[in-house]
């Protein structure tokens, strides 16, 4: 009887342990989600009420933040929803063709006047590239990806806020 213990232990043992570590190496078959963060938003110097409106993006989760210059009257708001498998499919293929190395960290004269502000950030593969220009304005490098985020953020900014 002992030596048939001893040969489970020698011989099961093992092939359990290389089960269980081989095992832990299979993967989920789901697509891995490229790593990127991105920001884009509108602010208004000279404005009641939420002047300050961003919309950030990390994967397929988005989160609009409302903001004001008196958050006492105003608190700051906050939701996060889920960008649909075409947003974000659409999205990854924007990123991909996107390059704001060449823009200026400011371009024009952003809420000059109370003209308002705009801003892009993209955060890819361990780089941040920023640009801040007038609201609306469009910018030739980046024009196909404010595009398509304004919509989205416009359409996030109606979740939380009036319509007015």
């Amino acid at each position: 009887m002992m030596f048939s213990k001893n040969f489970r232990h020698v011989f099961v043992m093992p092939f359990i342990l290389i089960s269980l570590v081989f095992g832990s190496c299979i993967t989920n078959s789901e697509e891995r989600i490229p790593e990127f963060r991105l920001e884009t938003g509108i602010s208004f110097g000279m404005c009641v009420g939420y002047c300050k409106r961003a919309i950030q993006i990390e994967g397929k989760t988005a989160t609009i933040i409302v903001e004001s210059w008196r958050p006492k009257d105003y608190p700051t708001q906050k939701q996060t929803f889920t960008l649909t498998d075409a947003e974000y499919d659409s999205l990854l293929t924007l990123l991909d063709v996107t390059d704001m190395s060449g823009l200026e960290e400011v371009i024009g004269c952003p809420d000059c006047a109370d003209g308002g502000a705009e801003w892009l950030a993209i955060e890819k593969d361990g780089k941040e590239n920023r640009s801040k220009f007038n609201y609306g304005a469009d910018i030739p490098d980046i024009s196909s990806i404010m595009n398509f985020l304004r919509p989205i953020r416009q359409r996030a900014e109606e979740m939380i806020l009036p319509v007015q």
